[in-house]
């Protein structure tokens, strides 16, 4: 092992070690370079170890396009170590992760994915792989609470149910058999109902999260609209007032269309353009969310149409 090697391997020691001295604040940028300079590494050593951070992400991106999830963790991983502040480094480890929780169905890989985005989501709140990451986690978390939780209904009802049978069968022994049908059939009944409405209920509780994500968004668009002085620019004002939600698409689309004329003559700054970004991907989970609602909920009332009386489907928004 060469000299350059030892210190490379030690400042990484070093690294671990002091930001467990106060885990509530991580070492900024600068304090880590302090220390590497303090335990022997030059000024351009330490440029060397950034530019290498830099080439081990890149590499970790190479692993992840093809689907070499496991070396593309160790990149990402050598990359955040040397400098925990890389740009995208713990988006990327988050993608990882989580692809390798699919391909391995690993539950520790899938925490890890949510500890990364969440990670880069503190340095970036718009950041649009890490929003996409802890999107897809809660939703798997979503999905197998409402499993653990369905059969655990089913098997509490079930077990009432049962127990009501024999109760009413050996105490009395007058119940028929049509009498007991009944009784299982009222109870399905009054659960379909409660279930119609629950699902009514979170429709337009996705449906308002929704409109905030837009109106988040539109209210971004108002403030760029008015910094530049064209009639482009107050069609666009004009089409964020006139915003109509019952008409989505053709509302999208006007804004869509004035985006493109204003952005030929004033290009979003980084920050605009991030922050634009942001929005749209938030916008594009609330309307995914709102959508798939809005299935179930016809879903039901269509199974249980006597359940749902005075109980309309839903239309999609247009």
């Amino acid at each position: 092992m060469s000299y350059s090697e030892e210190k490379f391997r030690d400042h990484l020691k070093k690294m671990v070690e002091a930001s467990k001295v106060d885990n509530d604040r991580p070492l900024t940028l600068h304090e880590l370079k302090e220390l590497a300079l303090e335990m022997g590494l030059s000024d351009s050593e330490w440029d060397n170890l950034l530019v290498k951070a830099d080439a081990s992400l890149e590499l970790s991106k190479n692993h992840l396009s093809v689907k070499n999830y496991l070396n593309a963790v160790e990149s990402a991983e050598e990359a955040t170590s040397i400098n925990p502040y890389i740009k995208d480094g713990n988006a990327v480890l988050a993608q990882a992760y989580y692809q390798l929780s699919l391909q391995d169905k690993n539950d520790d890989y899938l925490v890890k994915a949510a500890d990364y985005a969440k990670r880069e989501l503190q340095m970036d709140p718009l950041d649009a792989t890490a929003l996409h990451v802890l999107s897809a986690v809660e939703n798997l978390n979503a999905e197998n609470r409402y499993s653990s939780k369905l059969f655990k209904y089913l098997g509490i009802g079930g077990a009432i149910l049962l127990l009501l049978f024999f109760v009413l069968y050996f105490c009395t022994n007058r119940v028929s058999e049509n009498n007991v049908k009944d009784i299982l059939q009222n109870s399905t009944n009054e659960n379909a109902g409660n279930r119609v409405n629950s699902l009514f209920n979170l429709v337009s509780e996705k449906e308002r999260i929704f409109k905030e994500a837009v109106q988040r968004r539109n209210d971004f668009l108002m403030t760029w609209f008015s910094t530049v002085n064209s009639s482009a620019a107050q069609d666009g004002i004009d089409a964020l007032e006139s915003f109509d939600f019952k008409n989505l698409s053709k509302s999208e689309t006007e804004i869509k269309k004035n985006i493109g004329v204003v952005s030929a003559e004033k290009t979003m700054s980084t920050d605009e353009k991030i922050n634009f970004e942001g929005m749209e991907n938030r916008m594009a989970v609330e309307k995914k969310r709102w959508l798939e609602a809005i299935t179930n909920y016809n879903t039901q009332i269509q199974s249980y149409p006597d359940q749902s009386k005075g109980m309309k489907t839903i239309d999609f928004p247009e």
